[in-house]
């Protein structure tokens, strides 16, 4: 087993799952998961206490320039809580240096990447592990070159 775990949800039309799906686990020392749907983060969940670093991977805008890391993750599932009486907000404790191609979003979003990052880093301070995470939407042309300037920003 790796130190790194990177995840993404599996869909045929994704090219982050593609790219994970054909990228070289054993050149990069990674472990590679792909969740089926959007409320299937359970065996996610399992998987975080073994890992020293998690990272999640999406796609981008369509018309994105640039690659970004959401470092906030709220209790917000589109209208509906995700745990009743959670920590409203949590934030990113993976410590990196974010490249040129990329930019970090100042925003909240509420769909599925912000799920399972709010719930990996709800288990993260509730159990006290000392696992690293974070989250990242991809550019689509460069999402394998996208993928080692992580590992590199994060010194992994």
């Amino acid at each position: 087993m790796n130190n790194i775990l990177i995840y993404t949800f599996f869909n045929y039309t994704r090219k982050t799952s593609k790219i994970l799906y054909e990228l070289d686990a054993e050149k990069y020392h990674i472990d590679k998961l792909f969740v089926s749907g959007t409320f299937s983060t359970k065996k996610l969940l399992e998987q975080i206490p073994k890992y020293r670093y998690v990272i999640g991977i999406a796609d981008n805008n369509r018309n994105a320039k640039r690659s970004r890391y959401d470092p906030k993750y709220v209790n917000r599932y589109g209208r509906r809580i995700i745990i009743e009486n959670g920590t409203e907000e949590y934030i990113s404790n993976l410590d990196i240096v974010l490249p040129s191609t990329f930019y970090k979003y100042s925003s909240n979003t509420n769909g599925p990447c912000n799920r399972s990052a709010y719930l990996i880093m709800n288990e993260i301070n509730t159990n006290q592990l000392d696992t690293r995470f974070g989250f990242f939407h991809l550019c689509k042309e460069s999402v394998e070159e996208d993928i080692r300037m992580i590992l590199d920003c994060c010194n992994i």
